[in-house]
Parts: C-alpha cells; structure tokens; sequence
C-alpha cells in the first residue's frame, strides 16, 4: 500500500469513527469540526501534516484561553473554526 491510500484509509476510518461518536445533536459542531480536520490531511505530507497538526494545537490553546469570553453558542462554532488557506497548501 502506498502512502496516499494508507493515509486516504487512515482519514476514511477516522471520520467514520466520529460519525459513529458523534451522534447527539448537541454534537453537531463536534462531527463538523472532527471531519473537516480529517479531510483537511487529505493529499499532505509527513510534514505538511505535522504542520496541520502544530497549527490545530495552537488554534485549541488559543481556544481555551479565551473560553471564559465566549458565549455557549460562540464556544459551540469554535469546534468546527478552521484556519485554511485559500489558495496556498499548507
């Protein structure tokens, strides 16, 4: 198998996880969030995905820190708030 499957099975078989974890409504922002994160691997290299992933820790550090300022509904939105590139991969 080369890397492109493995890692395209890799991404397939965690967004069925989230899917299958992910099932109350009040988890909607959950899934979202799960899916887009495993979709956004899609097509990267080892180090573009260490990339994604060092970015992904700084967002939720970020997220966290702000938390006691966020409404509920604010809070929700930030698990599926990604910053992509529009033109440029990572």
């Amino acid at each position: 198998m080369d890397y492109n499957k493995f890692l395209n099975k890799v991404i397939d078989n965690g967004i069925a996880a989230a899917k299958k974890d992910y099932t109350h409504k009040d988890q909607a922002a959950l899934l979202r969030g799960s899916i887009a994160g495993f979709e956004a691997c899609r097509g990267k290299t080892a180090a573009e995905l260490a990339e994604i992933l060092k970015e992904a820790k700084e967002d939720s550090f970020r997220a966290y820190l702000k938390r006691p300022d966020l409404t509920d509904e604010e809070l929700e939105e930030s698990w599926e708030t990604r910053r992509l590139p529009t033109s440029t991969p990572y």
